[in-house]
């Protein structure tokens, strides 16, 4: 009997530093019968050049190109043209265990699942070359099948860990025919999310087993640097507050409010630099202020007695502005940085 035929999907933008630790985990699977399509989405720097001697070597890998589009529309593009059974949306930085897909396959064929979810692990990539931290042993198996609607949950739950588990695409592996039978293609969402995916009705298999190493390759860049896409994440986190509203769901509406105030203090600390090279960045820095506040002050009225948990990060968020008002006091001194420098909106005087 044949195994059936798995896709591995690779949308790759300005990757060259760590797409070939992940292409090689792919490569060295126990698993045969891999078809891998990577999409190149308009890098710059020398990713493709840095993958052609595995393209010569391979003949299962295929070399697509995109105009640097949506990182979720590259990914549509790029699954019309799977030929697989199942498919993943690998992310370069990831590392595979070696059974991953071997695994993974034989629990959805004995199964009527139609996505299978496994753990992962995350490692920061100064520790990376230590060869006993890339391996992390699993516990006693645990599998159960759920609803998606169950596995939603997840995202409303407390753990970080469970809720980017839910939220992430490479952690899991999909029946293309039933996929390709839902709406997901027809969505026009371009959050960097699984959920137009999870979503759909659907049955899926989760294991605790750990099988994915997420290396940090570029997590100080990541916790510096303002990406517009970090707008999607607090679009999509209001819109899991205003369900949890809808719902009247207290504990979710509490755990994805606090969520959401961490999320927005982390990308106004990104948009603090005053040399910020991006479109209106007071516009952002002020709608970012107001969302914030507004996030604060639902938790302080219909939380009042945790206010310990999310008061710190008031705190840290006044010493943020502040800091930024000094600074511009300073920056007075010097007539070209005012030019260059204006106050920020929400700095202003009425």
């Amino acid at each position: 009997m044949s195994l059936p035929l798995i896709t591995i999907i690779l949308t790759l933008f300005n990757n060259e530093n760590s797409i070939i630790d992940t292409l090689k985990s792919v490569l060295d699977q126990t698993y045969p019968n891999i078809e891998i399509l990577i999409t190149d989405n308009g890098s710059f720097d020398n990713t493709v050049n840095v993958l052609e001697k595995y393209i010569k070597r391979n003949s299962n890998i295929r070399l697509l190109f995109e105009d640097a589009i949506p990182t979720v529309q590259a990914q549509k593009s790029t699954l019309i043209r799977a030929k697989g059974k199942y498919i993943t949306f690998l992310e370069s930085g990831k590392l595979l265990s070696k059974n991953y897909i071997e695994y993974a396959i034989s629990k959805l064929e004995e199964s009527d699942a139609q996505i299978i979810s496994t753990e992962y692990f995350s490692l920061p990539f100064y520790t990376f070359y230590h060869s006993n931290n890339i391996s992390k042993k699993s516990p006693q198996e645990k599998i159960k099948i759920i609803s998606n609607t169950e596995y939603l949950k997840n995202l409303y739950l407390k753990s970080e860990h469970n809720y980017q588990s839910c939220i992430t695409l490479w952690n899991k592996i999909i029946n293309k025919d039933w996929l390709l039978s839902t709406t997901y293609l027809k969505e026009t969402s371009e959050l960097v999310t699984s959920y137009d995916i999870i979503k759909q009705p659907s049955t899926i298999l989760t294991t605790n087993q750990i099988l994915i190493c997420d290396v940090k390759y570029d997590e100080y860049y990541e916790n510096i640097c303002f990406n517009y896409e970090n707008m999607d994440k607090i679009e999509f986190l209001e819109h899991l507050l205003i369900q949890a509203k809808e719902e009247n769901n207290s504990k979710a509406m509490y755990n994805t409010s606090i969520r959401l105030l961490k999320y927005l203090l982390f990308v106004r600390k990104q948009l603090s630099y005053s040399d910020l090279e991006i479109l209106n960045p007071d516009e952002l820095r002020n709608k970012v202020n107001l969302k914030f506040h507004s996030i604060y002050k639902f938790l302080s009225t219909k939380y009042p007695d945790t206010k310990i948990e999310y008061e710190q990060y008031k705190k840290e968020y006044n010493k943020l502005l502040n800091f930024e008002k000094k600074h511009f006091k300073t920056n007075l001194l010097f007539t070209d940085r005012q030019q260059e420098d204006p106050l920020p909106i929400f700095l202003q005087k009425k």
